[in-house]
This record gives C-alpha cells, sequence and structure tokens, in this order.
C-alpha cells in the first residue's frame, strides 16, 4: 500500500479521529520544508488536543537536529511575533551546543528580560555548552528566588506573581532541574512542589542541602 502524499496528509490533519490527526503529524515529519516546519509550530502552540501538541512539538525536535533547519529556527527565533511560538523554538533547541544557538537563546532571553521561559531556556542553553558561562549569566541575573513545579500554569502563576512583588525569578519543571539551577543561580529561597517528575521536592531538598549550595 503506499504512503499517503503531502495533500493527503494535510486532509487528515483536523480529523476528528485523535489517533488519525496523531499519525497524519508524524507522516508530516517526511516532508522536511519550511512550510511544514510553520504547519507544524501552529499545531504545537494552538491545537485543542494535547496530543497533536505534543506530536507536531517532537517532529519539530527531530527537525531542529538538521543544519538547514537549525538555521530556519533560529531566524524565527527572532522574527516571529508569537512568543509561545519564541518560547517553545528556545525550549526545543536548548540542548544544542552550536555556539550560534547559545548566543541567540540567550540574545533573545535579554530582549524579554521578564519572561521567565526564555530566561530558564538561556540557562539551559548555556549549561550543554558551559557551565561557567551559565553561573555568570544568572549572577548577573541576580535571581532571588526559585520556583519548581510540573505544572505550567500553576508555575507561571506562582512565577509571575512573585515578579510583580518585585522579585527576581527563575522557574524549572522537576525535581533534577531544581538541584541544578540551585547551583547554578544560587537563589535565595528556592521554592518547590512536593511531586515532581524525576526527584520529589523531597528528595531535591536532601539533595540541596547536602551539596550545601
Amino acid at each position: 500500500m503506499p504512503e499517503p502524499n503531502f495533500n493527503e496528509i494535510i486532509a487528515k490533519i483536523n480529523s476528528v479521529d485523535i489517533d488519525v490527526r496523531v499519525q497524519s503529524i508524524y507522516q508530516l515529519g517526511r516532508f522536511r520544508e519550511p512550510k511544514v516546519l510553520d504547519l507544524l509550530l501552529d499545531i504545537a502552540i494552538s491545537d485543542d488536543v494535547h496530543q497533536a501538541r505534543s506530536a507536531a512539538e517532537h517532529v519539530i525536535a527531530v527537525f531542529s537536529k538538521l543544519p538547514e533547519f537549525i538555521d530556519l529556527l533560529l531566524r524565527k527565533l527572532i522574527e516571529v511575533e508569537s512568543m509561545e511560538q519564541k518560547e517553545l523554538i528556545a525550549r526545543i533547541l536548548q540542548g544544542n551546543k552550536d555556539l550560534r544557538v547559545v548566543h541567540s537563546i540567550v540574545a533573545t532571553s535579554g530582549q524579554y528580560q521578564d519572561n521567565i521561559h526564555l530566561r530558564e531556556s538561556a540557562v539551559w542553553v548555556l549549561l550543554s555548552y558551559d557551565r561557567a558561562r551559565a553561573k555568570e549569566y544568572c549572577s548577573k541575573l541576580k535571581i532571588d528566588i526559585l520556583v519548581a513545579e510540573d505544572e505550567y500554569d500553576i508555575r507561571d502563576l506562582i512565577c509571575f506573581t512573585l515578579m510583580f512583588g518585585g522579585w527576581k525569578v527563575i522557574g524549572v519543571h522537576n525535581g533534577e532541574a531544581v538541584c541544578t539551577f540551585a547551583e547554578i543561580c544560587a537563589p535565595s529561597l528556592v521554592l518547590m512542589d512536593v511531586r515532581m517528575p524525576r526527584m520529589t521536592g523531597y528528595e531535591a531538598c536532601k539533595v540541596i542541602k547536602a551539596d550545601q549550595i
């Protein structure tokens, strides 16, 4: 049975059958063209179905390993007006050790200094490249409070409330990350959820205290 062509796949993108919808998004990964990346970014940000957004983000992450798409994503990081797309692109690229990626994400974070998502991505991308530079970056930020919460909406609410009160805040979404960021950012206070992926709040507390961070 021949594989579906591009138009056939596009016709299934908005199917009411979630499995068909998700499968069609994964199939788009065969068409490595800028217009496909644009479509995937839109799905990853605005689709009503969580599985569809996750599938689109996965395919974009695959694209991000290709040199020609790294250049395209870096241009989009700077040029797109949608802050959600900037945050998504930064998050997908944050493990990349290409120095162009490092400079672009750090520069974008500096341009939007109150954006906690870009700030977190900037620290991660610096950590992937040079731990000393990550520490230097955090020391300039002068972080007061580190917030660890795996539910993004709750984390954003906490962070923005604290920022409104005049505090410098950074957030992470799992227990391992809070241990890393506690060392790199040297906050005055760490606020943690108890139940988080990879390491609970209690376990992270033990690590932080044992390391005397």
